[in-house]
């Protein structure tokens, strides 16, 4: 019978109302969210806000206020913020090139620019530390690896703030990949009617009309920036270079679940910096006024004499980033080590 009736559109004897079905999704949301994530984190901050030798908020004051939290708070707001710059710089001309010009081999490139959202920090760390090591399987032959017993040049402030930098640039690249399909293609025509040229079409009409993709994605990349680990964790730690989430790991690591309140008070920094990052790209994204058009995207800038060196500078770019990190881990494994063929 109650088969029947969900089946006839009815239930509790009166028919079933749209109303009711959005009603009864939004209740299954709010149970997920809060069992999977509100509730988790209210547990976590709760240890974190918990008064501490009869002070309230003393935890949180002793942990905010201790020389290790405000070195790594300060690195981290280095490294991302200088992360989220370059990953804006490579993001934003990779798009350019791939969505407004007729450069050739537009798929592969795709794929190597979105190559890091396949691959886990950790993996993408251990890449470039076997690219640019003394024992580089494809830096050595030629010569340009460090000396034997040096250290690795990436294990630095500049090594995180480059791999990450990156790694990051896809998430700007998607953005502003999706703001330049959304270009009204009569203001761009109308640009070049005028007689303008590509780079002034790009500077005067194209970037300022991207300016809310740029930096909705720039916050992104900086939220992702501040709350990677793997990056960190393998070039920071040995670099001596702790950031927040390194630091937690040392933390939980070393003493255990016995400093879950310490840990949870360092979250509670990564938490309010990631608000901070998702409500400016909220706010941008509001004020954001759209220009849409139904003629189209625009037409791809015709290079003419210049293709060859756009592609040569984009594939000079992703094959040291993108292929080379991943070859040299590849032959890595296939190396002979000691105990093993």
């Amino acid at each position: 019978m109650a088969d029947q009736a969900l089946a006839e559109g009815r239930f509790g004897g009166r028919p079933l109302r749209p109303m009711d079905g959005e009603r009864i999704l939004l209740a299954l949301l709010a149970v997920y969210v809060g069992v999977l994530a509100a509730w988790p984190l209210a547990r976590l901050f709760g240890e974190a806000l918990a008064p501490a030798a009869g002070t309230p908020f003393g935890l949180v004051s002793r942990v905010w206020s201790s020389p290790a939290t405000q070195r790594a708070l300060a690195n981290t707001l280095e490294a991302g913020l200088a992360a989220t710059a370059l990953s804006v710089v490579i993001g934003t001309a990779a798009a350019l090139l791939v969505g407004l010009t007729d450069i050739r081999g537009k798929a592969a490139a795709v794929f190597l620019l979105l190559l890091p959202l396949l691959v886990p920090p950790q993996i993408t760390a251990l890449a470039w530390i076997e690219l640019t090591g003394s024992g580089s399987p494809i830096l050595a032959p030629l010569g340009l690896a460090p000396a034997p017993g040096t250290t690795n040049p990436l294990y630095s402030r500049l090594g995180v703030i480059l791999v990450m930098g990156v790694e990051h640039a896809t998430i700007v690249f998607l953005a502003v990949r999706a703001g330049i399909r959304g270009l009204p293609r009569d203001l761009v025509e109308a640009a070049r009617v005028a007689g303008s040229g590509p780079g002034r079409v790009v500077a005067t009409v194209v970037l300022p009309l991207l300016r809310p993709a740029i930096l909705a994605g720039a916050a992104l990349a900086f939220v992702s920036a501040i709350g990677n680990f793997g990056v960190p964790a393998l070039l920071g730690i040995p670099g001596r270079y702790p950031m927040l989430t390194t630091l937690i790991y040392q933390r939980l690591s070393g003493f255990g679940p016995r400093v879950l309140g310490e840990v949870a008070a360092l979250a509670l920094i990564l938490a309010a910096l990631a608000a901070a990052g998702l409500a400016i790209r909220a706010l941008v994204m509001r004020k954001a006024r759209s220009v849409t058009t139904r003629s189209g995207p625009a037409r791809p800038f015709a290079l003419g004499r210049a293709r060859p060196w756009a592609e040569g500078a984009l594939w000079t770019f992703l094959i040291p980033t993108a292929v080379l990190p991943l070859l040299a881990l590849a032959a890595s494994s296939l190396t002979p080590a000691v105990g093993w063929p």
